[in-house]
């Protein structure tokens, strides 16, 4: 329930899963939302809407030995109008890639406007040398539009490892929320 100016809202939802073959699938808060009004409607003086709630995350693995083996989350808040989401596959078991970021549709004002961060690597393949002394062991990439940094974060990230965490995160989908907070607090 959550009260506000025009009424009480209901959620009614639930979470599931299933696996098919190599691909196993999963919903997370999905069902049926209420809107209460407290003035003359559909039932006298109160006033019912239903509506279908579509879910707050979506998550998808698959096992498809020795060819693709990983999977992901995407992650809707409604609340704040953004997007979050996680994905990690690993090809052939020769070449991991990771990808993760955050997508908002309404700017910290709330007027319209988007904003999107996505942090991309490969790594796991087979070390390139590069001379010097120099090996190439992972790439990535960041892709940022309308966002900022927090420069104290950014430099204490250095000495607690969160920028390690962001461009070489272990098991992102098993830390995603982990990730998503250190990665809208860095880049706000």
């Amino acid at each position: 329930m959550s009260p506000s100016e025009t009424g009480v809202g209901v959620e009614a939802s639930f979470a599931a899963g299933t696996t098919l073959g190599p691909l196993s699938a999963s919903v997370d808060r999905m069902g049926i939302q209420a809107l209460l009004a407290f003035h003359d409607g559909n039932l006298g003086p109160i006033d019912v809407s239903l509506g279908f709630k579509p879910p707050s995350g979506i998550g998808l693995a698959v096992d498809a030995a020795g060819i693709a083996s990983g999977g992901g989350f995407l992650f809707h808040d409604a609340a704040t109008a953004t997007y979050a989401g996680v994905l990690q596959v690993s090809i052939f078991e020769q070449l991991t890639v990771t990808a993760f970021g955050l997508i908002a549709t309404r700017m910290p004002d709330g007027s319209r406007g988007y904003s999107i961060i996505i942090f991309i690597t490969a790594e796991d393949f087979r070390p390139i040398q590069l001379g010097m002394g120099f090996t190439l062991l992972g790439v990535g990439g960041m892709v940022a539009i309308n966002r900022t940094f927090d420069q104290d974060v950014l430099r204490e990230g250095l000495k607690n490892d969160t920028l390690g965490k962001l461009l070489f995160p272990r098991d992102p989908v098993a830390n995603a929320p982990a990730i998503i907070r250190a990665l809208a607090t860095a880049f706000p």
